[in-house]
């Protein structure tokens, strides 16, 4: 992020933004947890915004559209998954991210922390392998160093992740922008490799 000069112009919420991390196809990123557990939330892809929300729960507009989908045979327009986050240290890009993933990658996190000790005591190296949804993670623990970088104020990710409101959710669902919706106050988006549940 370049927020001085002409670069910020590029980043109307310089400063304020957190970005989610991402890995590259066949490249090792290394990482540190900031935080010790994940945050656990439903959220639904919503593709004409490109970007995934948090599930409002009873009464959720397009939980309702599902179903409705579903009873008529049809495939649903929106997508479901389980997420799970945690705030890290990305060394590759040197910042404070949101790190957002699915099970199986947190389930990899959860073993180190059980069998290893607290997973904000060490580095882990993380490789992608694949492509959107045929994607898969080998996470390698390294050996236990503190840790000394300056990282602020961590994101709340509760804030981060608040359920947009039942109009704003409808307005996306029926093609509005983000930006329209959100204005620059929603900083959540969708990886390109979500994996959902139909």
């Amino acid at each position: 992020m370049n927020n001085t000069g002409w670069g910020a112009l590029q980043d109307d919420n310089a400063g304020n933004k957190t970005n989610f991390t991402k890995f590259n196809a066949g490249e090792i990123t290394e990482i540190r947890c900031l935080t010790n557990e994940p945050t656990v939330r439903w959220s639904h892809f919503i593709p004409s915004a490109k970007r995934s929300v948090t599930c409002l729960g009873k009464g959720c507009p397009i939980c309702d559209a599902r179903e409705l989908a579903k009873s008529q045979g049809v495939d649903p327009k929106f997508s479901t998954s389980k997420k799970f986050a945690m705030v890290i240290y990305n060394f590759k890009t040197e910042q404070v991210e949101i790190l957002e993933q699915g099970k199986a990658f947190f389930e990899q996190l959860f073993s180190f922390h059980t069998e290893i000790g607290d997973i904000g005591t060490y580095n882990i190296k993380v490789k992608r392998i694949g492509e959107k949804t045929n994607t898969t993670y080998t996470l390698i623990p390294c050996a236990p160093t503190a840790f000394n970088k300056e990282t602020g104020e961590l994101p709340d990710l509760i804030k981060q992740f608040t359920p947009p409101t039942k109009e704003q959710m409808l307005a996306l669902m029926e093609g509005q922008s983000p930006t329209d919706v959100f204005g620059n106050n929603k900083t959540e988006v969708s990886g390109e490799d979500e994996q959902f549940e139909v």
